[in-house]
């Protein structure tokens, strides 16, 4: 098993194992995640869809950024926007509402591995 594979790529009987062996490490790269396509979205609503022009702020690159949580720094890129008049570049609210050290509550942790591991996601949402 990969560990540079994103959650979404990961069959279940991967996932469950992976929980398992590495609860922490699953966590963050779910967070990740999440983290990658609200972001995504985010960018989505300010530019348009990717290579869509007129916008007020066109997509300008990504830069390398991260998150803390659980007291671990991972790796995430983050997109840029650029204002078509000013120039000044913006990351998404999402990204900066995240910088700080995210804590998952242990009942929050206990339901997210629970509902994937026993393909109950409705547990998770």
């Amino acid at each position: 098993m990969q560990d540079t594979k994103k959650p979404s790529e990961f069959t279940v009987d991967e996932l469950k194992k992976l929980q398992k062996i590495n609860p922490d490490f699953f966590l963050r790269e779910v967070l990740a995640e999440t983290l990658r396509k609200v972001m995504a979205r985010e960018v989505e609503d300010k530019s348009g869809e990717k290579y869509e022009s007129g916008k007020e702020y066109p997509r300008w690159g990504s830069n390398p950024g991260s998150f803390t949580t659980q007291g671990v720094k991972s790796p995430i890129e983050v997109p840029r926007l650029r204002h078509k008049v000013s120039r000044e570049c913006i990351e998404p609210e999402a990204y900066r509402r995240i910088r700080k050290d995210v804590t998952i509550p242990v009942k929050m942790v206990k339901a997210i591995v629970n509902g994937i591991s026993q393909i109950k996601y409705g547990l998770v949402g």
